[in-house]
């Protein structure tokens, strides 16, 4: 299932495109809904192996795309995930939010220990947790 996703683009979600064609601006191979294992990454750039997972919902349900199981699956598969998080309802500061996750990706092709570690940004594209959900187990790229 997750390879027919990548190969329609059909789950698309929102912000998704501007912050892969700020990925593709600044020079790296991007692929949109990259099929991994069971998972879609919504937008994965290949070297470095970083994920990045656009968060638009209630990580509260059952059906979000943030699930704790998802984000272990990725860092355990030598991804580096970025998590941008936008609260339900809120917009993103897109500009900075590419900046961030351009810096992100920029930093993993320079730092091979940040291998299997996650940041997340918020909506502001600051470093943010939202309350009740991090990895406490996992180490945090400082800054993100």
């Amino acid at each position: 299932r997750a390879v027919a996703h990548q190969r329609l683009s059909d789950r698309i979600g929102r912000y998704e495109r501007e912050i892969a064609a700020a990925l593709f601006a600044a020079g790296f191979t991007v692929i949109p809904q990259c099929a991994e294992g069971p998972y879609n990454i919504d937008i994965a750039v290949n070297k470095p192996r970083v994920a990045v997972e656009v968060q638009c919902a209630n990580h509260f349900k059952a059906n979000a795309s943030i699930g704790r199981k998802r984000i272990e699956y990725l860092l355990d598969r030598k991804w580096s995930v970025l998590i941008v998080y936008v609260q339900q309802h809120a917009a993103l500061d897109v500009q900075s939010a590419c900046k961030q996750v351009v810096a992100f990706a920029e930093r993993a092709s320079r730092t091979p220990s940040m291998i299997g570690q996650y940041g997340m940004i918020g909506r502001d594209a600051q470093s943010f947790t939202p309350r009740c959900f991090n990895f406490p187990r996992r180490p945090r790229v400082e800054g993100f």
